[in-house]
């Protein structure tokens, strides 16, 4: 008779569909939630959020979830509130306006979807594969605001991908040195692209002298501009800088006076007598490449821009040469 009461009671206090359920506990979401098991991840996280309402986390996997489960005014709202709690604590803003922007998508209101996807590319959102994968975008992929998103978010991304960050590739490879005037082999020098494109990377050294150094060359998006970096065991420190127009790198003529050793400048000065000078007076020859073909070929090598910067003089000859 008491038992019977019991369960009378229980069942007057308790709706009938959570009678037999499990508690709500994290491992039983993240489980939910990892199968994309939606109605019972909304429901964990939602119970979840009560127990812990100011973890950033559950509030944002709520948000997903109810997404999934199309409780789209739920889903913003969760993740409105998850925006709120992680700022500074590990979730950042643009994740949780990526979201917002998917779950406006989700309801086919694209002008939000945009202007919100457009705030979380401008703070750097750079998971491209979310953006080119996530099927609620699937209607917007021919529009002209989401392809240039997408361009930006892809720019987030991988930034060294910018034609920019391309226009030393002529540079890459293996190259045999050698003066014009006497065909004398002066050195080698190994150019290779590292840190996922960011850095072109000289190695040069000499022929018959330990004397070595090495150039770091990046683009500078903020300045517009090339700059390099170089360094030798003549304790020799330069700092270059520059940029391209049309086919000549262009820099001061101060610049070329500041030489170290056995290194030609990057250009000679802006007087195009001078660069003609040091370019007609120098010769570089490319080995074979990683896979045994030529790095360059032969109507690469003779432009006077490959000429200038594959060339090296000892520091008197090259002082003399790109003085304007």
């Amino acid at each position: 008779m008491r038992l019977a009461f019991a369960v009378a009671f229980v069942s007057a206090i308790v709706p009938i569909s959570m009678l037999g359920q499990a508690p709500a506990s994290a491992d039983t979401a993240d489980k939910a939630y990892t199968s994309q098991n939606w109605p019972d991840a909304e429901q964990q996280y939602s119970e979840l959020t009560k127990q812990q309402p100011e973890n950033a986390r559950y509030w944002y996997r709520l948000g997903v979830s109810a997404r999934g489960d199309k409780h789209f005014d739920a889903a913003l709202q969760a993740m409105q509130k998850a925006k709120a709690l992680g700022a500074g604590r590990g979730l950042p803003a643009f994740l949780a306006d990526y979201e917002i922007a998917t779950t406006y998508a989700a309801m086919g209101d694209s002008a939000h979807a945009l202007e919100t996807l457009k705030s979380s590319a401008n703070a750097g959102f750079m998971m491209l594969s979310r953006l080119q994968n996530d099927a609620e975008w699937n209607s917007l992929r021919t529009n002209d605001q989401f392809l240039a998103l997408a361009k930006q978010v892809q720019h987030n991304a991988a930034p060294c991908e910018d034609a920019e960050f391309k226009q030393f590739d002529f540079w890459l490879g293996d190259w045999d040195v050698a003066s014009a005037a006497d065909g004398v082999h002066r050195g080698n020098s190994h150019i290779s692209k590292e840190m996922g494109g960011c850095v072109v990377w000289e190695n040069w050294t000499s022929a018959g002298s330990p004397y070595f150094g090495k150039s770091y060359n990046t683009w500078n998006p903020n300045l517009k501009r090339w700059e390099q970096y170089w360094v030798d065991t003549s304790a020799g420190v330069m700092f270059f800088h520059g940029e391209l127009r049309t086919t000549s790198w262009i820099t001061g003529p101060t610049t070329c006076r500041r030489l170290a050793a056995e290194r030609c400048c990057v250009i000679c000065s802006s007087s195009i007598s001078a660069q003609t000078r040091c370019a007609n007076s120098l010769k570089a020859q490319p080995t074979a490449g990683k896979h045994g073909t030529p790095s360059m070929t032969s109507s690469t090598r003779e432009s006077p821009l490959n000429q200038l910067r594959l060339r090296r003089r000892t520091s008197r000859e090259a002082q003399r040469l790109c003085r304007p």
